[in-house]
């Protein structure tokens, strides 16, 4: 067992899962994120799954806000999920509890 040849493969093991991991977990919603132009970091979307909340519900919320032209914040987004925690079911239903607060996010200027 003390062989380095076993080692290297436990270590290449391990690796491997936490690369898979990583890329299914943070890598695709960051890379949807930054395709449609949300700023999002993979440390926000870590600590999203670290806190339970669902990353991709949370993403669809707030990727629809930017895309219709609004200064949206992923916090922001988070935020009401978490406040409205068992009403809420789809990014649209999300989306318009976002809308409806008092300091939601405002339309940017069309140039």
């Amino acid at each position: 067992m003390n062989d380095p040849f076993f080692r290297i493969l436990a270590a290449f093991v391990v690796g491997l899962f936490v690369g898979l991991t990583a890329r299914a977990f943070l890598f695709a919603p960051w890379t949807r994120a930054l395709m449609h132009r949300g700023r999002v970091s993979m440390w926000r979307i870590f600590l999203m799954h670290l806190r339970g909340n669902p990353v991709n519900l949370i993403l669809d919320a707030h990727l629809a806000l930017v895309q219709a032209g609004f200064k949206s914040k992923i916090d922001q987004v988070e935020a009401k999920y978490v406040a409205t925690l068992p009403r809420i079911e789809t990014a649209e239903e999300l989306m318009r509890l976002v809308l409806e607060d008092p300091q939601a996010p405002r339309r940017r200027r069309v140039k």
